[in-house]
């Protein structure tokens, strides 16, 4: 199964704690839209026998795009790929960007499942996130959608906002579950390099809850949608059955895929590769017909091994069976003193030879498949 990711680099305004590649579209976006196209066409060879079985557009905003433009992008791959019947084609919104008339062209091009940023249904949180919506905007937003003949719909919500108390990020997982979504991701607010939300924590200005509340609010998350008919398919993604996000899926087992846009990964056949993170680079080496390509790695066995353990115990947990053949080890034998600590620990189980996660190992997942090879 192969899959497509496209980025759309526009934003009206960046938030605070944001630092995917994004900028205004102030008179960019015709030539990046022509770029774009130009790399979807150049690139087709790398999957000239595969079939494409999801397409994902993500940004920054894909829904600040027309329709017509989003419906040229489509044009395009449709020329170029050769894509599956029962394709999924997943676009990102923001409220505020969307309304019913866009949203029933988009269905038209295609599209047939959409991801709402919605953060938080309160303003209060919305304000701290500096998100271009408020909560009544998230809410007519998945009306919008619901009118528009969509069903798989999901939305983001996030927690460990400053300010916000438990009961907050309790209503909200509330409201998330009365309007009957059936995909939630939940994501804690994290801070990276270069963005005005390390200066503000830096500077003293604001203060992040600690790890121990952190925990906490994603264990009432775990235990308040599971109680409810959702799964846990990934640690921060919960979904009711039949409705999991088939695009993330590929990433996490290791799925060809080909990425279009600047700062887009590609993965086949072991190797990885990345565009610049330049627009306008991206934009002027497409225009003199040459791919946007920043730079490539062949993953080595080692690194092959060591991501399969750290993506599959954060999804479905290690199948042993399915290692030992595509590793040639015993993972169980290799890890025995490692595995038989952090089962005392409580921190994982092993059934049906998989090995997974416990809820406590969950928060602290990354340090515990450090420990493992």
């Amino acid at each position: 199964m192969a899959g497509i990711y496209i980025h759309i680099p526009f934003c009206t305004r960046k938030c605070a704690y944001c630092d995917f590649v994004s900028v205004r579209p102030d008179g960019l976006k015709s030539p990046y839209l022509d770029a774009l196209v130009r790399e979807i066409r150049l690139r087709s060879e790398m999957f000239a026998g595969s079939l494409i079985h999801t397409i994902y557009f993500g940004g920054g905003t894909p829904s600040l795009l027309e329709p017509s433009e989003l419906e040229y992008i489509a044009d395009a791959l449709v020329r170029n790929y050769r894509l599956s019947s029962d394709i999924e084609w997943t676009i990102e919104c923001n409220p505020g960007t969307i309304d019913a008339g866009a949203l029933r062209a988009y269905r038209d091009i295609g599209f047939n499942r959409l991801s709402i940023g919605v953060q938080s249904f309160f303003d209060e949180d919305l304000v701290f996130l500096t998100r271009m919506h408020d909560g009544r905007e998230a809410l007519e937003a998945i009306e919008a959608a619901s009118t528009a003949g969509f069903k798989n719909i999901g939305i983001d919500l996030m927690f460990r906002i400053p300010g916000q108390p438990l009961e907050r990020w309790q209503a909200n997982l509330e409201r998330a579950v009365s309007l009957r979504l059936p995909h939630i991701s939940c994501y804690s607010l994290t801070t990276e390099s270069r963005t005005p939300l390390v200066q503000w924590i830096e500077s003293g200005e604001v203060m992040l809850p600690s790890e121990e509340e952190d925990a906490h609010l994603y264990t009432l998350a775990y235990r308040f949608l599971t109680g409810r008919g959702y799964q846990r398919y990934e640690i921060s993604n919960f979904a009711q059955p039949g409705f999991e996000c088939r695009h993330n899926i590929s990433y996490w087992d290791h799925e060809p895929y080909g990425g279009f846009g600047p700062s887009a990964h590609s993965y086949f056949e072991g190797s990885r590769s990345w565009n610049t993170t330049d627009v306008s680079e991206y934009i002027r080496l497409l225009a003199a017909g040459t791919l946007p390509s920043q730079g490539s790695e062949t993953l080595s066995s080692a690194a092959l091994r060591t991501e399969h353990i750290f993506l599959s115990l954060r999804t479905r947990g290690i199948d042993l069976d399915a290692f030992q053949k595509k590793f040639d080890g015993d993972f169980l034998e290799e890890n025995a003193s490692t595995i038989e600590r952090l089962m005392h620990a409580g921190f994982i189980e092993i059934s049906e030879r998989f090995v997974r996660l416990t809820l406590r190992g969950m928060l602290l997942c990354d340090e515990i498949c450090s420990e493992l090879r």
